[in-house]
């Protein structure tokens, strides 16, 4: 039995600090999604209730932090995959790239 850590869906439902999480999965932990969610104003009521949802945004741009996730993910010596999921609008072979750029970067990170 093991556990996708999904720090995306961590942007709309339960949200704990990455260390803590990750810390309390322990051997659990079978892979991680890397994916990132910004809330964006849909609608206004008449009475004025702000009425909020998630969209798909890359990797390095959504309220999710990916950086601190992999910083977390390595504290805890994670050494399994990292599965990309971006349903952002961005051309795929350009989101592929670009979140293939940027985690190389973390992952070198010291």
């Amino acid at each position: 039995v093991g556990v996708i850590y999904d720090p995306g869906n961590m942007v709309c439902e339960g949200y704990e600090t990455y260390k803590m999480g990750l810390e309390l999965l322990g051997d659990y932990l079978a892979h991680v999604h890397v994916k990132n969610l910004m809330w964006q104003l849909k609608d206004v009521s008449l009475i004025g209730t702000a009425k909020w949802q998630t969209i798909s945004v890359p990797v390095n741009v959504g309220c999710a932090n990916i950086e601190r996730v992999i910083s977390d993910l390595k504290l805890i010596k994670y050494n399994k995959w990292l599965s990309l999921e971006d349903f952002s609008d961005t051309p795929t072979e350009e989101k592929i790239k670009k979140a293939h750029d940027y985690l190389k970067k973390i992952v070198k990170h010291p």
